[in-house]
C-alpha cells in the first residue's frame, strides 16, 4: 500500500512538473503545476521530516545555505522598503529548495524535465514562427515580452541539449532533442533578441569537444554568414546595432543600445550612492523618472523598469548583499554540481543541467533582466534545484 501511494505521488509530481514547464509558452497559468509540485514536496517534508532531511547530501549544504541567506536578505529588503516582491522571491527560493528533496524521495526521473523542455521549445518555436510568418508581427512575443521569448527559447532548447542525457543519444529521444533545439533557435530568431542569439551560439560552441571546436567555429561562422545573408530580419537587427552605436556616439541616446548604456551608467552611479540597501525594488523606476525630470535624459527613458543587466539590477535594487547573495547561490550551486557529478557519475547529465541553467542565467543576464519576472525566476530555480537533486541521488 505504501509503495502504491509513493508511486501515485511520484506520477502526480512528474505530471505537475511536466505541465508547469511544457505549458509555459501557452499560459502563465502553468504555475498551477508548480503549486501542486511544491505542495507535494511540503507535504512530504511535514509528514516525514527525518526521512526527507536524511536525503540531504553534505554537498547540498552550501547552495542551500546560500539560498537561505539570499532569502533572508530579500526579507530584510521587503521590511525596509515595505514591498511584497522581495518577500515573494524569498518564498520562491525556500520552496524551490524542497524540490531537491522531492526528486530523491519519490525517485522522479530527470527525463521528465528534458521531455518538458523539448516540448516547450517546440511549442514556442511553432508559436513564434506563426506570429512572424503568418500574422506578420515584427517580433514574436507569445504570451510574454519578445525579449523573454528569446530567453525562453534559449533555456528550453539548450538545457536538455547541454545536459546530454546518455540514453537520449539515439532513437526518438535523439530526434526530440534536435526538434527542441531547433524550436528554441527558431523562437530566439523570431524574437529578434540579439542576446539570446549570442547565448545560443556561445553555448553551442562551448558544448563541443576540444577537437571539434575549430571545425565548429568554422561551420558556425559559415552558418551565421549564410543566415545573415538570406535573412532580412537578422540583417536588420545587426544593422540596427551598428546604427545605435553610431547615434550614441553622436549624442542620441533614444535607441535600444543607447538607452541600455545610459541605464548602466545610471545604475553604476546609484550603486556608489546607495551600496548597502540599494534603492529598493521599485527604486529603479524612480531613478529613471527623476533623471527625465532633471532633463538628464529624454522622456523615453522613463518607461524602463529595470537595468537591462541582471547583476547591475540586483545591485541597484537590492544592494551589495543582494548581488553577492545571488552570486554565492550560483557559485556554490556550480561547485556542488561538479562535486556531485564526480561522486555520482551515473547522474552526470543532471549535474550538467545545473551548470547549464547557471550559464544561461549569466549570459542572458548580461543584457537582459529576467529574474524580476516571477514565472521566469520560478523556472530558473526549479531547474537548478531539481538538477542538483538528481545529481546527488544514488542510482
Amino acid at each position: 500500500m505504501h509503495a502504491l501511494s509513493s508511486r501515485a505521488l511520484a506520477c502526480t509530481a512528474a505530471l505537475a512538473l511536466f505541465g508547469f514547464i511544457a505549458a509555459m509558452p501557452l499560459s502563465a497559468n502553468s504555475r498551477v503545476g508548480l503549486i501542486l509540485l511544491v505542495c507535494i514536496a511540503l507535504g512530504l517534508c511535514l509528514a516525514q521530516p527525518r526521512c526527507m532531511l536524511g536525503l540531504l547530501d553534505p554537498l547540498d549544504h552550501a547552495p542551500m545555505l546560500a539560498a537561505g541567506a539570499l532569502a533572508g536578505w530579500y526579507m530584510v529588503l521587503a521590511v525596509n522598503w515595505h514591498a511584497s516582491a522581495p518577500a515573494m522571491d524569498a518564498l520562491r527560493l525556500l520552496l524551490s529548495c524542497a524540490l531537491l528533496l522531492l526528486v530523491r524521495r519519490l525517485r522522479i526521473s530527470s527525463d521528465t524535465l528534458w521531455l518538458a523542455c523539448c516540448v516547450a521549445a517546440i511549442i514556442l518555436g511553432a508559436q513564434s514562427a506563426w506570429q512572424s510568418l503568418v500574422q506578420g508581427l515584427p517580433r514574436a512575443q507569445g504570451v510574454y515580452f519578445h525579449n523573454l521569448v528569446g530567453a525562453l527559447g534559449a533555456i528550453f532548447g539548450l538545457l536538455p541539449w547541454l545536459a546530454r542525457p546518455p540514453h537520449w543519444q539515439r532513437g526518438w529521444r535523439r530526434a526530440l532533442l534536435w526538434l527542441g533545439l531547433v524550436g528554441g533557435i527558431v523562437a530566439a530568431l523570431f524574437s529578434s533578441s540579439r542576446m539570446a542569439w549570442i547565448t545560443i551560439v556561445v553555448l553551442l560552441l562551448a558544448s563541443l569537444r576540444r577537437e571539434q571546436r575549430v571545425r565548429g567555429i568554422v561551420l558556425g561562422g559559415l552558418s551565421l554568414a549564410l543566415v545573415t545573408a538570406f535573412s532580412p530580419l537578422v540583417q536588420d537587427r545587426w544593422q540596427s546595432l551598428l546604427n545605435d552605436l553610431a547615434r550614441y556616439h553622436n549624442g542620441d541616446v533614444v535607441t535600444s543600445m543607447g538607452m541600455r548604456f545610459e541605464m548602466w551608467r545610471a545604475s553604476a552611479e546609484s550603486i556608489f550612492a546607495h551600496p548597502w540597501l540599494g534603492v529598493g525594488p521599485d527604486g529603479f523606476v524612480v531613478l529613471m523618472r527623476t533623471g527625465v525630470e532633471l532633463g538628464r535624459w529624454p522622456a523615453a527613458m522613463a518607461q524602463h523598469t529595470h537595468a537591462h543587466n541582471e547583476f547591475l539590477h540586483a545591485l541597484v535594487t537590492g544592494g551589495l548583499p543582494g548581488m553577492l547573495g545571488l552570486m554565492a547561490l550560483l557559485y556554490y550551486a556550480w561547485r556542488a554540481s561538479r562535486r556531485l557529478e564526480a561522486a555520482n557519475p551515473a547522474q552526470a547529465a543532471a549535474a550538467r543541467g545545473a551548470r547549464a541553467i547557471i550559464l544561461l542565467l549569466v549570459l542572458l543576464g548580461l543584457s537582459e533582466t529576467t529574474l524580476i519576472y516571477g514565472g521566469i525566476f520560478n523556472l530558473y530555480l526549479v531547474c537548478l534545484f531539481l538538477c542538483l537533486g538528481w545529481a546527488g541521488r544514488d542510482c
